[in-house]
């Protein structure tokens, strides 16, 4: 009868209101009680046990009182520093970068080690291992997860690097395996891409309504989608390769062994190749390139006016298919200025179907340098937040929710509770 109803146990929904207020407090904290309750959607009763408990297992504490409008001082709430730790690693292909962080994604201890020209498959490993044993040690008894940021890769089910031209020793490398095999670990895996998204929505909790398109535009141009804070894990957690998008049939040449990629006209190297070529400096730096740029150098904006003009028909076409909400450009092009980003909307809403036009925002900005590694670290946070299984086991304390009293928010109508075997 029941065959294909979820069933939840009364456990799971203990657990899972503690996580949501995890979660609300990860992205906003400070704050109340009633706050919580009005943003995860449970009554008072159930958030009041919901921080009790949490505060019990040290992932909570009290930060003071804020008065609020009916005159009563409410206590501030905000996630515990020292309740755990968890590490976030960019792998790329000059170099890998690590960190370990608190509950909030904020760094507490950064490694990062350089590849020198034409590194090996043996000296990736070895430096791999390196830099994950010293973050592991340091974190000790204190560790909760970890997350992995891969680069140009599509993992297979078995999560083995797809590797493109940028490090083709690489190519099959089982991560799953590595970490299984070395550390008795089974960290969360996906392309910088998905791990630049989870970043973003991080950073900002405005992005985290409705469909949000990423695009990354540096040497590569990436893309990756979230729908209400989450973020669209594709087959091979791999971020959508809008660079290598068709901008010109039989077009330039492309180091994915096509013609006419999007990357051919619109990519950091292609418009500094360009700039060094027509200034005759071969030490031109792409920031020297975007200042000209921001001082309207003529030979700046001819090279730039003909990427504006293909990035924008991309954009446009993706936004026209999409729908999204709101589309976040960051990069090294945010570097050429604002004008630059003012001129690229506009073209992009000249092309636009009347109904995404009139529903979509534009947000700029140039990418932090750890956005991998912390991106990663928070789709460890958010894995580990969302299992109700891994809380039971890590925090067995109980909450304190009789099982006559149980309030539960947010079942669907297909859905049954039953108790569970410890109450």
């Amino acid at each position: 009868m029941f065959k294909n109803h979820p069933v939840l146990r009364l456990s799971d929904l203990k657990a899972r209101h503690a996580m949501l207020v995890l979660s609300e407090l990860r992205r906003r904290e400070p704050l109340s009680r009633v706050e919580l309750s009005q943003l995860v959607g449970c009554d008072g009763t159930t958030i009041t046990r919901a921080v009790k408990s949490l505060m019990s297992r040290g992932l909570v504490v009290g930060a003071g009182k804020a008065e609020s409008a009916n005159g009563r001082p409410r206590e501030r709430l905000v996630l515990n520093p020292s309740g755990g730790v968890f590490i976030g690693v960019a792998l790329s292909p000059s170099g890998i970068t690590g960190a370990l962080t608190d509950l909030k994604g904020r760094i507490i201890q950064r490694d990062q080690a350089l590849f020198p020209p034409r590194p090996t498959r043996a000296l990736f490993l070895e430096t791999l291992e390196r830099v994950t044993r010293g973050l592991l040690d340091a974190a000790g008894a204190k560790f909760l997860g970890m997350g992995i940021s891969t680069f140009g890769t599509s993992l297979d089910g078995g999560l083995r690097l797809q590797v493109t031209a940028n490090f083709p020793e690489l190519r099959q490398l089982d991560l799953q395996e590595f970490f299984r095999t070395r550390f008795g670990l089974a960290p969360e895996f996906a392309d910088m891409m998905l791990c630049r998204m989870q970043y973003e929505l991080n950073r900002d909790p405005a992005l985290s309504r409705g469909c949000t398109m990423l695009v990354s535009a540096g040497r590569g141009i990436g893309m990756a989608l979230a729908l209400d804070g989450k973020v669209v894990l594709s087959r091979g957690r791999h971020g959508g390769e809008l660079g290598h998008n068709i901008c010109e049939p039989d077009g330039l040449p492309c180091q994915c062994g096509r013609r006419g990629c999007l990357e051919t006209r619109c990519s950091t190297g292609v418009l500094l190749r360009q700039a060094r070529e027509a200034t005759g400096d071969d030490a031109l730096s792409f920031d020297q390139f975007a200042a000209d740029y921001r001082r309207k150098r003529a030979y700046a904006r001819s090279i730039v006016a003909p990427a504006l003009r293909h990035l924008s028909i991309a954009l446009a076409n993706q936004v026209n298919n999409l729908s999204p909400d709101q589309v976040v450009l960051d990069g090294e092009l945010p570097l050429l200025g604002d004008a630059f980003c003012r001129d690229l909307e506009a073209a992009v809403r000249a092309l636009l179907f009347q109904a995404a036009d009139a529903s979509v925002a534009f947000h700029f900005r140039t990418r932090r340098e750890d956005s991998d590694l912390l991106g990663a670290a928070f789709l460890a946070i958010d894995a580990r937040f969302n299992d109700p299984d891994f809380f039971a086991e890590k925090w067995p304390t109980p909450l304190a929710i009789p099982q006559n009293a149980v309030t539960v928010c947010a079942l669907s109508k297909n859905d049954r509770v039953i108790p569970s075997s410890n109450g």
